[in-house]
């Protein structure tokens, strides 16, 4: 890791996404941590302070919404929500 990079941290159940995100974002500079789930992903947030948090909705266990509940408890670190939900009523 490159101690001048920013850190993002993508919280996602579907490895196949954070594949493509972390390839993305490291070819554009940045360091990349994942997480699989809420826990991992509340865990990494305290060892790691991530600079931008990545965040899957819809997960197993803790999804998003219970994740940034947490997550607001202890940190104002920026947070991008990411749904594979199709319908507007869901965004």
């Amino acid at each position: 890791m490159n101690p001048l990079a920013p850190l993002i941290l993508i919280i996602d159940d579907d490895h196949q996404i954070v594949d493509v995100l972390t390839v993305s974002l490291e070819t554009a500079g940045f360091d990349v941590v994942a997480a699989y789930d809420g826990k991992e992903g509340l865990r990494a947030v305290y060892d790691e302070h991530p600079h931008l948090i990545l965040l899957d909705i819809s997960m197993p266990g803790l999804d998003g919404f219970e994740v940034l509940d947490h997550l607001r408890l202890v940190t104002d670190t920026p947070v991008i929500m990411l749904t594979s939900m199709g319908h507007d009523a869901n965004r």
